[in-house]
């Protein structure tokens, strides 16, 4: 899933009130891009709704993280903002966390990050002078002459003997000027040459337009002939090359990233999605002839070894990165599925019963178990998980009605058809045309008409 789909996805849980997986979408987000300011407002804001407004002040400890922060905060910057993170998502308004993230993203040049930081904590305090001080000075980063300069002036307002808040007013008027004669006289061409500007545009930006993409690739480009061994210039490559559906170039500067540092997580799953984009393709062109070509056994078993080679390609994929990451349960319901699909259902039930403890994920593991139970032959643990599920479920739903239905599977296999068929039925007075449903019935009272049926459904 690519970083826009996975700020929809948040936005979307977001709208239905599901505050806890949007929070782990835009968390994901930018812990991938730093700089996706937008996601991590969103992040702020979906875990303040969760967490309610401060009962006391806005302050809060960082106990424990003096080492952390000791030290290169320019060298640390991103492990400090994802440590800050973990303390914002119980702790959203803690004004110390907030601070210290700002900094870490100054010092790493993530200028609009530390600019949206800012800009939030001086909208807790608008005479917080220290922080109109960084927020200033995040602007200056990011080349905002004009906001810079009235950071300073309202310092100098509140505290007229500032005399770093005059000579920045000063600095910052005659850097403004000089960007402004610039942009009048020269090219963007020629401006992606001077190392500033090139640094400027290859972080990451909002691109709408084909124009905008290529700006950004020359301007990286640009910038690794500088600086041939910055990782973070060869992932914001590949993801620009993977944005513009060039996926061998992607591709390979993904690999230039492992040749720098060879345990990459993130360049790792970037190459395996590649990968497996490209199976999915040779699956779609090998169904696409077996469709055309019903009656040619040779196009069926070149579909089939397509499907089984991208399955055994995702599960190997996918183990690896639960190894990584065991306690992400995304992955462990990711990795249930795909043995699920491979009908390896003791590691399917093994990861889909880790991944139940997550509360977003409860209802969708629980229907899958259920499913899982009744083709391991074991029905009757089914129907616990599917009643558990639909005793909690008030309206009826997508989940109640898929829950239903598989009950409904699990009766029959016990043949308590009679029991099934009340199932079905709720389901086809809700909604007529869900799955098979209607079919289902009509398969139950046929059956149920069939001599000794009045005993099975007794049973």
């Amino acid at each position: 899933m690519d970083i826009e789909k996975m700020y929809d996805t948040g936005h979307q849980a977001f709208e239905r009130g599901n505050y806890e997986y949007a929070i782990e979408m835009f968390k994901r987000i930018v812990m991938l891009s730093p700089e996706h300011v937008k996601a991590r407002k969103a992040l702020r804001a979906t875990e303040r709704k969760l967490a309610g407004q401060p009962s006391r002040g806005l302050g809060g400890a960082l106990a424990g993280l003096g080492l952390m922060f000791a030290g290169n905060l320019k060298k640390n910057a991103r492990k400090v903002m994802e440590r800050c993170e973990e303390i914002l998502a119980k702790e959203p308004w803690n004004k110390q966390a907030l601070t210290k993230l700002g900094e870490a993203a100054l010092a790493g040049e993530f200028s609009e990050t530390a600019v949206a930081t800012f800009e939030d904590l001086v909208s807790m305090n608008s005479k917080d002078l220290k922080m109109l001080r960084f927020l200033g000075r995040a602007y200056k980063v990011k080349e905002d002459f004009e906001n810079a300069i009235k950071c300073f002036q309202k310092i100098q307002r509140e505290k007229p003997g500032d005399i770093e808040a005059k000579e920045e007013i000063k600095n910052l008027a005659a850097s403004q000027s000089m960007s402004e004669k610039w942009g009048r006289e020269e090219k963007f061409t020629d401006k992606v040459r001077d190392e500033k500007t090139a640094l400027e545009f290859s972080r990451d930006r909002v691109i709408r337009t084909a124009e905008d993409l290529e700006n950004a690739i020359l301007a990286v480009k640009d910038q690794l002939a500088r600086e041939p061994k910055d990782v973070r210039l060869m992932m914001k490559m590949g993801n620009l090359q993977n944005q513009k559906s060039d996926y061998d170039e992607a591709k390979r500067y993904y690999e230039m990233v492992l040749s720098v540092d060879a345990d990459n997580y993130h360049a790792r799953v970037k190459i395996a999605d590649l990968d497996i984009a490209g199976l999915e393709k040779a699956v779609e062109a090998a169904k696409t002839r077996c469709e055309s070509s019903p009656k040619d056994p040779e196009a069926r078993r070149a579909y089939d070894k397509a499907r089984k080679e991208k399955l055994i390609y995702e599960i190997r994929e996918y183990e690896r990165r639960v190894k990584a990451q065991p306690t992400d349960l995304v992955l462990r319901y990711k990795l249930g599925m795909l043995y699920f699909e491979g009908g390896v259902l003791d590691k399917a039930i093994a990861n889909f019963q880790r991944a139940k403890s997550d509360p977003k994920l409860r209802n969708r593991v629980q229907i899958i178990l259920g499913r899982a139970f009744i083709k391991k032959g074991q029905p009757d643990v089914a129907l616990t998980q599917l009643t558990e599920l639909i005793g909690g479920r008030m309206v009826m739903d997508e989940d109640k009605k898929n829950a239903l239905y598989f009950r409904a599977e699990a009766l029959r296999v016990l043949n308590k058809h009679t029991e099934a068929r009340k199932d079905l039925e709720m389901i086809y007075l809700e909604d007529i045309g869900f799955k098979n449903v209607a079919q289902k019935i009509k398969e139950l009272d046929d059956m149920m008409k069939r001599p000794g049926a009045e005993e099975q459904a007794g049973q």
